[in-house]
């Protein structure tokens, strides 16, 4: 499997700020489900994000935005394995906070492999390939952006070979 992480690390601190600054997460709390993800739309939220703007943008020159989420995972809390539905988009995942128990596990060939995606960094993966999930079972949450960049071959090509480094997991 082929793991894709930015070869800039973003100011985890700073981006976890603005988060708190332009977002009302107030709705976030030990009595909500597990998991929760939250739709910034493009046209009110995302403009308020600044450096997200000024940071995390940049390296997804020339790709488009399709779906921009917020996305919380509780202590406790696990995502249910599935595959990321829709041919028009890629996700990448940029964990924002998060803790050494928050893992992401892989199913390859009905194989589970895990990994712990590094915070700070974007990470992409053939996720509507690939079977996958989250389990949170640290004490603290973890809060990570979900960006859906639409697909098109040669930006994302441009973009994983200028802005990632490429390993090779679970061979």
């Amino acid at each position: 499997m082929e793991l894709y992480t930015s070869k800039i690390k973003f100011d985890s601190e700073l981006l976890l700020k603005e988060i708190k600054a332009e977002y009302d997460t107030s709705s976030i709390s030990i009595e909500t489900p597990n998991v929760s993800m939250h739709n910034l739309d493009k046209i009110y939220q995302l403009p308020k994000l600044k450096i997200f703007n000024e940071l995390v943008l940049p390296a997804f020159e020339g790709m488009e935005i399709d779906n921009i989420f917020l996305f919380f995972t509780h202590s406790s809390g696990k995502l249910n394995w599935h595959k990321d539905g829709g041919h028009e988009y890629r996700r990448f995942v940029l964990p924002i906070i998060s803790n050494d128990r928050c893992i992401n596990w892989f199913k390859i060939d009905d194989v589970e492999y895990s990994t712990k995606f590094e915070d700070g960094r974007i990470h992409w993966f053939d996720s509507q390939r690939i079977e996958h999930n989250v389990i949170n079972t640290g004490d603290t949450i973890r809060v990570a952006y979900l960006l859906d960049m639409k697909w098109e071959a040669g930006s994302m090509k441009n973009v994983l070979e200028n802005n990632f480094d490429r390993h090779n997991l679970f061979v």
